[in-house]
């Protein structure tokens, strides 16, 4: 506009409150918009004063002369009654106060204004042109009392930002002195109050400055995404934690069997409901020819597997070291089906038959046709057969018989989970670790097979120990200390092959597979 400055020299002449001439002062140059007028007409101190406020800090400002005209006109000095109209008019602007009592009023907030912050209103910027220069008399009075006034008028929004600035800064100041003196508190109650307080959230700090003790789980600092260690080697607090799943890939290989396999071993299950085909093709030992021991035979014909007769040997050996008596004989071993139907048959004929369903199994669903199974009784020198329950030493066979490997395949609490009928003298192979496991949780051959199954690779193995007890071992707390035996389950899985997996590790290396003839395998570990 026209804030150039040859618009802004003016000269200004000051007046005492009664009208009279003051002592000259400095030329100024202000750089402000002068007011608004009509070209032309002469202003007036008195017009000046009695526009209406209309509610504004600064009144409006007469408008610049045109550059034809002279930039300041000289006024007469206000008669006595112009002064006493002047005075009433600013008394009902001021509320009443004379304009002393509003100069001083005003000139008191101004310094304290001043206090607060020097420059209150920058664009307020004057600048004294020549000190010495004498004042222009002929400025008007009342361009000289509204150049007075508006020199000491507050600035309303600059007191009001300056307060709230101060504000502000006290109660930062305030908050700093609180959380420096408060104890420090655990790391549940500071997550919990930066995630539920409402007050004050603008000092608390972001997750980025948070120690890293205190970050939610699983949040990553910055450096810990891009350096894991700053020292440049791992440490065992830096490795990630091994979780069920990555035990199982760290911890275990696989080995792969055909499901055609899965009737074979030390466990498999042959009972009324599951039927062994290989009864005619499996490999057997001759039990009076091959045996190591003093055993007694009741028949040349007599076969086993040769880890059955092997362990049968064993337990005469053990018989005989704690009792001095070696008069055992087996009456039994593997069957033909043909052997099985002929004395199915016969029992049938000649005591009914209800009585050769509850003692003899059909045909290709005996334990006798697998080659783990015999029938022990005792024969005396003088020529007696003694039945196992009836002889003097027939109770040690019944407690020692886990330590080689045996059971009692039907005992006498099972009837109705066998569905035969009890035998004292039928012992069934199914291996040391399983038979002291079998023994030690109370269960027969068809409870051991279901329990093996609440063992996997996934969730926890079986630990058999050399005293005879089992108990589970979870995966994490592998491996395990001691010797023994670990065994677990393997279900098949559909097609010609299952993937078993196996412990990985050199302490691991001794293990045997076996199906249990009915729905998976089952690994025994030999711990060194």
């Amino acid at each position: 506009m026209n804030n150039t400055p040859e618009n802004n020299n003016r000269s200004y002449q000051d007046y005492h409150l009664n009208g009279t001439s003051a002592r000259p002062q400095g030329q100024f140059r202000a750089e402000r918009t002068p007011s608004r007028q009509p070209a032309g007409q002469p202003s007036s101190g008195a017009q000046v004063n009695r526009q209406p406020q209309q509610n504004t800090v600064q009144r409006q400002r007469p408008a610049p002369l045109p550059q034809s005209q002279p930039q300041s006109q000289p006024r007469r000095p206000l008669n006595d009654e112009e002064r006493r109209r002047l005075e009433a008019a600013r008394m009902v602007q001021n509320g009443g106060r004379s304009a002393e009592e509003e100069f001083r009023r005003r000139r008191q907030e101004q310094q304290i204004l001043g206090a607060a912050q020097p420059q209150a209103n920058p664009q307020r910027r004057v600048q004294i042109v020549n000190p010495g220069a004498p004042q222009n008399r002929q400025q008007t009075a009342a361009q000289t009392r509204v150049r007075k006034k508006k020199s000491i008028r507050i600035n309303v929004g600059a007191v009001l930002f300056v307060l709230l600035i101060a504000g502000v800064i006290g109660v930062s100041m305030h908050q700093i002195q609180k959380n420096e003196e408060a104890p420090d508190l655990p790391d549940s109650n500071l997550t919990a109050g930066i995630g539920d307080s409402t007050e004050n959230t603008d000092f608390l700090p972001d997750e980025e400055t948070l120690p890293e003790e205190i970050l939610p789980e699983g949040t990553e600092t910055p450096d810990s995404a891009e350096n894991p260690d700053a020292s440049g080697t791992e440490t065992a607090d830096s490795q990630p934690q091994e979780t069920p799943a990555d035990v199982n890939l760290t911890l275990y290989d696989t080995v792969t069997v055909s499901n055609a396999t899965l009737d074979e071993g030390d466990l498999i299950l042959v009972n009324y409901e599951h039927s062994y085909a290989d009864t005619d093709t499996i490999s057997l030992a001759n039990v009076y020819n091959q045996r190591t021991s003093g055993v007694k035979v009741s028949s040349t014909a007599i076969n086993l597997t040769g880890e059955t007769l092997k362990a049968l040997d064993n337990l005469l050996f053990g018989l005989t070291a704690d009792t001095g008596n070696n008069d055992l004989i087996i009456v039994s071993g593997h069957r033909t089906v043909a052997e099985q139907q002929k004395i199915y048959d016969d029992y049938v004929v000649s005591n009914g038959p209800e009585y050769a369903k509850a003692y003899v199994a059909d045909a290709g669903y005996s334990e006798h046709h697998t080659g783990l199974a015999c029938d022990l009784s005792f024969f005396t020198d003088d020529g007696y057969m003694i039945p196992i329950a009836d002889h003097d030493f027939g109770y040690w066979i019944g407690d020692n018989c886990m330590k080689y490997g045996f059971i009692r395949r039907y005992p006498e609490d099972k009837v109705d989970i066998t569905k035969i009928a009890y035998e004292a003298w039928h012992f069934r192979y199914i291996g040391i670790p399983h038979a002291y496991a079998c023994t030690a949780l109370g269960l027969c051959l068809e409870e051991y097979i279901a329990e093996l199954k609440n063992y996997t690779a996934e969730t926890r193995l079986l630990h058999i120990k050399p005293d005879g007890t089992a108990v589970p071992v979870e995966l994490s707390a592998l491996p395990v200390e001691g010797s023994g035996w670990l065994t677990y389950y393997a279900p098949m899985t559909e097609g010609e092959n299952t993937e078993i997996k196996l412990l990985r590790g050199e302490a691991y290396r001794n293990y045997e597979l076996s199906g249990n003839n009915a729905d998976g395998y089952i690994v025994t570990v030999t711990l060194d």
